[in-house]
């Protein structure tokens, strides 16, 4: 079992971040995705409310958290790539993860790079911006 667990693990953590990431940078309450799994609204009742999806705040329901919804995204998510993961062959996996470990940050930073050029360039549109709806006329 332990070994399930090992080669399991990573392609969780894989999954969870790589969905994580996006859904944290796409969501805004305009946005066309709906990554929550939920919207928590803490201040409603004792123990606050719970809607599906994501939920805009208002004057009755208060601001929203979409945290604990791109939490449990993200779990689901990175159980999917865990699952997949345990599907393939185990040397087919290890390869795909010595793989990973160069090609992830490498994507990263080109986001990141692409994300942030709004400082430093005036009138810069970033790539992201056109995903999450603010980038079309």
């Amino acid at each position: 079992m332990s070994s399930m667990v090992a080669r399991a693990f990573p392609a969780f953590a894989v999954g969870f971040a790589l969905f994580y990431a996006p859904a944290y940078s796409f969501t805004t309450g305009d946005a066309g995705f709906n990554w929550p799994l939920f919207t928590y609204f803490p201040s409603v009742g004792d123990y606050g409310e719970l809607r599906p999806g994501l939920v805009a705040g208002s004057d009755t329901l208060g601001p929203p958290m979409w945290w604990y919804g791109w939490i449990g995204s993200s779990i689901i998510a990175g159980l999917v790539v865990a699952g997949i993961s345990l599907l393939l062959p185990e040397k087919a996996t290890m390869k795909i993860w010595s793989t990973a470990v160069w090609v992830a940050p490498i994507l990263a930073f080109i986001f990141l790079l692409d994300y942030e050029m709004f400082w430093f360039v005036p009138g810069w549109m970033p790539i992201t911006s056109f995903l999450s709806g603010g980038g079309a006329g």
